[in-house]
């Protein structure tokens, strides 16, 4: 198709586009349309005035700076693209003059407008065929070959074995995600209307479909919020807020950028005439509140004729449990990697939030500064007693990033074996260290456990003496894996802490001790099946108390000694909680004391036998109960209170010589039986408040019919 056919065509982009929007029809009806008042305009210019400090968007000669390289990268793409059409003796189907052979388009918060001083651009690189992926990540030939050429460009790692290939760049002090999508027609989608015809993924492999899904992603957004401007500015603090508190990382097992970016959009759906800072306060309260794994959309799925890609379908995957579903075709879950550690994590930030916002709001005074409270920085190096720290080494730092991206995209898995040891949190902080300079005490730990690439080394981490205290107080620096012995040569390494908190009555179960050594054995082995990994290439993890952690800026930012209080500040609150978890179990199973003494009475006149015999004549409604070792909550913490055990309803009395296992399981079950119930009653409150709420109960909206493909007639011209 040349240029003239396609100029001939197209009074058709924009119409294409309409003709698109019509199937994307909202999954969810709006709440609220009302105007907002003048209070929440003027708390709404306040908020705004205090992101505008806290997190200032790129402006003047620094975005200037990323659009002059945008430019040139889409200049290079272009050349390089006609020269291997030429090579190939192809013949470019596009008007030379304005038309281009390679598109380049952008994703993410550079697109939406919401990027910060910092953050790296999402570019996503669209060629033809017959060019192959293969030529575009060639290092002799190709576009890594170009990039690596240019005087400006500090930095190149091609990641050619991930299921979506990338070039990471460092271009002039910008980061750059450089992406390839290969369009199976002679002329690429020029504009965003055409990028958003679904016709252009028919015959695409995965991995390109994939590319293009975050571009289309971002297209759709921008078109799909009713209101664009309160949207930016909503979206600008929820993602300052998600890094200050600790939230941002998809990769680690919470939300990226298009995945907060889909949940300010559906909250802009559901209230689109709403103040920003209402908006803000609707959005913790919604996401606190929402019955997950119920999943967000922003609009009703559907299909295309010709053809037959897989989507996203309720209960299809086991163990999502926070779906976020991106509205281009193919619907994809982009919160996958969320836990239910992370989302636990997630939802006691959101009502922390919610708080929060209230709080500002109801200040008699309209202030910037009331918003302070709501972005402060989460105190992750504060509240654990124990973290498991993770240490990733190479012999020369230019192999560093990749081996340490292979290694934090697999932490999350690290998680997932953790979660068979009774743990009540489990907290990945969201971002690797380097502790460049700092005294690392754990390292002595760490490093013996890196192999160096010996192959007589343990790596089965058998000899490893990895037990954590079921408080997370004892054993610090026990090695959890992959023993052998001490590097001796340089290395360049890098850090990741895991806080974690043992479950204040499962865990007892495991002991006094938790042996994680095999686990983490497991994971290290896994980690080292990369097929891309080299000698050298090392990765170790050990337990550490919260004493040697390193004193280093960006865990103390006020140094160690200050932050001393705050921690046994965070460690009183820990025992308080789990103490108050113990007595509302030891509750459940205490019955009223007088009532104790007369069937103790009655248990003794019937004799020895009543100890191991159930009495016939018993009243089933009856209970005996007995005091048993008190448990030990930690190193530090004073004996809970006693704990007494309850003869079975049949009239089975315990024997006095029971020992305390008994006990710990039969407050286990009293446990999970008072989870159904508050479950139970949770649910019936809920639906009484959802009259007035309306968030789970949310007004639906008619859509198409999803079993029906939808047949596109965009324009007769067209391809």
């Amino acid at each position: 198709r040349g240029g003239a056919e396609r100029r001939a065509v197209g009074g058709g982009a924009m119409g294409a586009a309409d003709k698109l929007l019509e199937r994307f029809t909202p999954w969810y009806g709006a709440l609220e349309v009302a105007p907002p008042k003048a209070r929440e305009e003027e708390q709404s210019r306040a908020l705004e005035a205090f992101i505008d400090e806290a997190a200032p968007l790129e402006q003047g000669e620094a975005q200037a700076k990323r659009q002059r390289l945008l430019v040139e990268l889409q200049d290079m793409l272009n050349k390089w693209v006609m020269r291997k059409l030429e090579e190939k003796h192809a013949m470019f189907q596009g008007d030379v003059e304005t038309e281009v052979a390679g598109k380049l388009f952008v994703s993410g918060s550079y697109r939406l407008g919401v990027n910060t001083r910092g953050t790296d651009i999402d570019s996503i690189c669209t060629i033809p065929i017959p060019l192959t992926r293969d030529e575009f990540f060639s290092e002799e030939d190709g576009m890594v070959a170009l990039l690596r050429k240019r005087p400006e460009v500090t930095y190149v790692n091609a990641v050619t074995g991930a299921r979506v290939p990338i070039i990471e760049v460092v271009w002039d002090e910008i980061e750059l995600d450089v992406l390839c999508a290969i369009v199976q027609r002679g002329l690429v989608p020029q504009t965003p209307e055409e990028l958003l015809d679904d016709k252009i993924l028919i015959g695409m492999d995965e991995a390109s479909q994939i590319t293009l899904n975050g571009p289309r992603v971002t297209e759709l957004m921008a078109l799909l919020v009713p209101n664009m401007k309160t949207f930016k500015l909503a979206l600008r603090c929820v993602r300052h807020w998600a890094k200050q508190r600790g939230l941002y990382s998809n990769k680690i097992g919470f939300l990226g950028g298009v995945n907060w970016a889909l949940l300010v959009a559906f909250v802009c759906q559901l209230f689109p005439s709403a103040a920003p800072s209402t908006l803000l306060r609707q959005f913790f309260y919604l996401y606190k509140s929402w019955k997950w794994p119920t999943e967000i959309r922003l609009c009703h799925p559907y299909e295309v004729e010709g053809m037959d890609a897989r989507q996203w379908e309720a209960g299809r995957t086991q163990g999502e449990v926070c779906p976020i579903i991106t509205p281009a075709y193919p619907c994809m879950n982009s919160s996958y990697t969320v836990s239910k550690y992370t989302l636990r994590i997630m939802l006691n930030e959101f009502s922390r939030g919610f708080e929060r916002c209230k709080g500002a709001e109801n200040e008699k005074s309209v202030s910037a500064d009331n918003w302070g409270p709501l972005f402060k920085s989460h105190e992750f190096f504060l509240q654990y007693a124990t973290y498991i720290v993770i240490k990733a080494t190479c012999p020369e730092e230019d192999m560093l990033n990749r081996w340490s991206g292979w290694v934090e995209a697999r932490i999350r898995r690290l998680l997932d074996e953790l979660d068979r040891f009774s743990m009540n949190e489990i907290y990945p902080y969201p971002k690797r260290l380097a502790h460049d300079g700092v005294l690392v005490p754990a390292d002595k730990v760490l490093d013996a456990g890196l192999d160096d690439g010996d192959e007589d080394s343990k790596e089965d981490g058998s000899d490893a003496d990895a037990a954590a205290n079921k408080d997370g107080s004892e054993h610090q620096g026990k090695e959890l894996g992959d023993g052998a012995a001490t590097a001796k040569k340089k290395r360049f390494g890098c850090y990741w802490y895991v806080g974690i908190k043992p479950h204040p009555i499962n865990s007892v179960r495991q002991g006094s001790t938790i042996d994680m050594s095999s686990a983490v054995a497991s994971w290290c082995a896994t980690i080292k099946s990369w097929p891309e990994r080299v000698d050298g290439m090392e990765v170790a993890v050990a337990l550490t108390k919260w004493k040697d952690l390193p004193d280093d800026p960006d865990l103390f930012p006020e140094g160690r000694a200050a932050a001393k209080a705050r921690h046994k500040w965070w460690v009183q609150r820990t025992k308080a909680e789990n103490a108050r978890v113990r007595q509302q179990v030891q509750g459940s199973i205490m019955v009223d004391e007088a009532a104790v003494a007369a069937e103790k009475a009655a248990v003794e006149a019937a004799g020895k036998e009543a100890s191991s015999n159930a009495d016939a004549s018993a009243s089933p409604d009856k209970i005996a109960v007995k005091k048993e070792e008190q448990l030990e909550e930690s190193e530090d913490e004073a004996r809970a209170s006693a704990v007494k055990d309850e003869v079975e309803s049949d009239g089975e009395a315990v024997d006095k010589g029971e020992d305390a296992q008994n006990n710990i399981e039969r407050m286990q079950q009293v446990l999970h039986k008072r989870a159904r119930e508050e479950k139970e009653v949770t649910e019936a409150s809920e639906k009484v408040r959802n009259v007035s709420t309306n968030f789970h109960e949310l007004p639906r909206v008619p859509g198409i019919d999803t079993n029906r493909p939808v047949k596109l007639h965009i324009s007769s011209g067209k391809a």
